[in-house]
């Protein structure tokens, strides 16, 4: 499901003025959340066709998850590493 703890309390904070406000361009938080509400169901179908492709490319690829955080923690250590390389040979 698409919704997290607190976004489904997102009407009482709004209620109470909490979050109230424009995005941008106009839209407002009220008229995003309405939007979000009544678009809701497609967009669960659409991310279950979502979660589906990265279960299928996980399974085709030995357990190997794109979407992993220790993924993206795995590049930006080596991407650190390499910058520090650059700067180390830059300095000498």
């Amino acid at each position: 499901m698409i919704h997290m703890p607190l976004f489904g309390r997102r009407k009482t904070f709004l209620e109470q003025g909490l979050g109230d406000g424009e995005i941008s361009n106009g839209l407002t938080t009220a008229t995003f959340f309405d939007r979000f509400d009544k678009d809701g169901p497609e967009l669960e179908r659409q991310l279950a066709s979502v979660t589906l492709a990265v279960k299928l490319y996980t399974h085709r690829n030995g357990g190997h998850d794109p979407t992993l955080v220790t993924d993206l923690r795995k590049f930006y250590v080596r991407r650190a590493a390499h910058l520090k390389r650059l700067q180390h040979n830059k300095a000498n």
